[in-house]
């Protein structure tokens, strides 16, 4: 049974799903071992502390649970669509800031299924900040790339990212070509090398086989020579 090779779009969907799974799994491990902990990591500047946060992002909109559920599963479908959008148009530079917000939301909607309050633990004390968690500050990291892409794309247009875009996969194709060129080259001088040596080494074997042959003539012009000149003297004897 052969074994399809998995193409380049599809191996960029897997990983980006799979980073979006491993921080999901490794906010929640850090939110049940810090339930009721108070660990100072850095004094005076940062420590862990646990916090039951009946609110949003940061603590704020402290209120009604189910409301609060509804909202967040209704956004994250909104977010699951936009990230099928760009996944199948291959945008994946959209999709990346989404699947942080989706991991970010979706591990504060787990707090709230399982507990009824998310668990918040990180606590900078050097300047007065709400107590969050990874959770929030994957949603945080996920707004502002969005807002940047969204100004990228007001200021450059589309047409334009698109002929950048050629010119780097022209110059990107050229240096493949080269680089093969290259290649092809040094394994031509290689051939080429080869070949004169063989070509030396055939010329080295041919001039000792004409010198083997010339010192065999030579030797049976000199025995022919010699019983020649025995006979002779024989004779004149």
């Amino acid at each position: 049974m052969k074994i399809k090779k998995i193409n380049e779009a599809t191996k960029k969907k897997i990983i980006l799903l799979l980073i979006g799974l491993l921080l999901v799994i490794v906010d929640q491990v850090a939110k049940f071992l810090l339930i009721d902990k108070d660990i100072t990591l850095i004094p005076n500047v940062l420590s862990l502390k646990f916090l039951q946060n009946d609110g949003i992002a940061f603590g704020m909109l402290n209120g009604d649970l189910m409301l609060i559920m509804v909202v967040t599963a209704v956004i994250l479908g909104f977010i699951i669509k936009l990230i099928i959008h760009y996944f199948n148009e291959k945008k994946f530079i959209y999709a990346t800031p989404l699947i942080l917000l989706l991991a970010g939301g979706f591990s504060n909607l787990i707090d709230r299924i399982l507990r009824g309050y998310v668990v918040d633990y990180i606590n900078i004390q050097f300047f007065s900040f709400p107590i969050f968690n990874i959770a929030d500050m994957l949603i945080t990291i996920g707004v502002i790339m969005l807002f940047i892409l969204v100004v990228r794309d007001l200021i450059i247009p589309e047409r334009k990212r698109k002929e950048k875009k050629e010119k780097r996969l022209e110059k990107k194709e050229e240096k493949k070509i080269a680089k093969k060129n290259k290649k092809e080259e040094k394994i031509e001088g290689k051939e080429e090398k080869f070949k004169d040596k063989e070509n030396s080494k055939t010329k080295i074997e041919n001039d000792n086989d004409e010198k083997k042959v010339q010192e065999n003539t030579n030797n049976v012009t000199y025995t022919v020579n010699s019983k020649k000149n025995k006979n002779k003297n024989k004779k004149s004897k």
